[in-house]
């Protein structure tokens, strides 16, 4: 399915070898909150190389548990993502379609984690 890909990124150092479509932080490691999250790796990086994050918009990302679309979602210490719960940050909205564990989906990032209690 073709998606609409639109956004901000940034480039940032790799501090290990990356997965693609895996959230980061700012230092290039592996974000393992909604809180330190930075963005979502675009490349598949080595430690040292650069990499491309991108920071707000839309991009697909690796799926750690099932989501449905419109749920909202944060990132586990493995830098997969799932469907966030009350009393965590939610990093952006899953869009597009429902993604089952292990597969990859489209996220809208607002570039900013917001709490969410519900």
């Amino acid at each position: 399915m073709a998606t609409f890909n639109w956004g901000y990124n940034e480039t940032v150092a790799a501090a290990a070898v990356l997965k693609q479509y895996v959230g980061v932080g700012q230092a290039g490691a592996v974000a393992t909150t909604g809180i330190s999250f930075f963005g979502i790796n675009q490349i598949k990086p080595n430690t040292g190389d650069h990499t491309t994050v991108r920071v707000i918009g839309v991009s697909k990302f690796q799926c750690g548990s099932p989501v449905s679309k419109g749920a909202y979602v944060t990132v586990a210490a493995s830098g997969y993502f799932y469907t966030c719960l009350s009393g965590s940050y939610a990093v952006g909205k899953a869009v597009y379609q429902d993604v089952a564990s292990g597969g990859i989906g489209s996220v809208l990032l607002s570039g900013m984690p917001t709490y969410v209690n519900s």
